[in-house]
Parts: structure tokens; C-alpha cells; sequence
């Protein structure tokens, strides 16, 4: 897991993610998806609540080696929260286990990076961040399903 960062500019973030291995592997390329305050989600779609506000966001691609590699930044979510992050892949893994987990900071902050393998035929991928230890009207995050080469 990465450390807290503060509010970095899109360049920064760029530069971070060619460092963690976020590379153009076809004409997809890495993907962005926000994050939604979203109980209900499908496994081939994600998130089915997109009409809030967002939370943050995550960018997903794959590595030449056959890595999904997941950023995930939470913004203005649950202050001082532990949130446990999963990489869903469809079809094949989702539901799924969580992977990793963030932390936020006293503003509702928080940064992740997961890393899985990418399951053979599968074409559509998100994340889910959740509060934990969860209890209803904890938070669940989660991003739209995207695409990737």
C-alpha cells in the first residue's frame, strides 16, 4: 500500500502511475472510472448509482507481464477510515475478495494500489472500496466496470 498522498495535480498522478508500471498495452489503454456512494452494482456493469456526488477515483490497466494493476484515491470519503479495496474482473472473479486496504486521513482522504493477476477472458473491470468494519450507513465506493486490452 502507498503512503497518504496530499492532493497531487494530474501530472503528478501520471508521472506516479508510468512508475508503478501503468503502460499503454493497446488501444484502450488505462482507464478512468469515479467513485460512487453505490449500494447496488452488477458484476458486469459496477456501480448502478452514478446519479451523487463522487468520492474520489480509480485508474485501472494491465501490465505487459499480465498484472491488473488498480489506483485507487478516495476524496472527502469517511475521515480517520479503514477501507478495504476489491478488484473485480468480469466474467470470472466477482464477487471477489478484498485486496488491499486504505486508509484515510483526517479530511476523508486516502490512496491504494492493488495488484492481481488479470484472469484470462476477462474484459471488463472495477473496484470497490468499502468501510470497514462494516455496518449499514458505512460507506461502499465503487467504481463503473471499464474496459481493457
Amino acid at each position: 500500500m502507498l503512503p497518504y498522498w496530499p492532493r497531487l495535480s494530474h501530472a503528478a498522478v501520471q508521472s506516479h502511475l508510468f512508475a508503478a508500471g501503468f503502460h499503454r498495452t493497446g488501444a484502450a489503454g488505462a482507464q478512468r472510472s469515479s467513485l460512487f456512494d453505490s449500494e447496488p452494482w452488477s458484476c458486469p456493469g459496477g456501480a448502478s448509482d452514478t446519479a451523487g456526488a463522487t468520492f474520489g477515483f480509480v485508474i485501472t490497466n494491465t501490465s505487459s507481464d499480465g498484472k491488473l494493476l488498480a489506483e485507487v484515491s478516495v476524496e472527502g470519503g469517511s475521515p480517520d477510515a479503514t477501507y478495504s479495496i476489491w478488484v473485480n474482473q468480469d466474467p470470472g472473479d466477482c464477487p471477489t475478495q478484498p485486496m488491499v486496504s486504505l486508509t484515510t486521513n483526517r479530511n476523508g482522504n486516502g490512496n491504494a494500489h492493488a495488484v492481481e493477476p488479470r484472469l484470462p477472458g476477462a474484459t471488463h473491470f472495477w473496484v470497490s472500496a468499502r468501510e470497514e468494519p462494516f455496518s449499514p450507513g458505512k460507506q461502499i465506493l465503487r467504481g463503473v466496470a471499464v474496459p481493457l486490452n
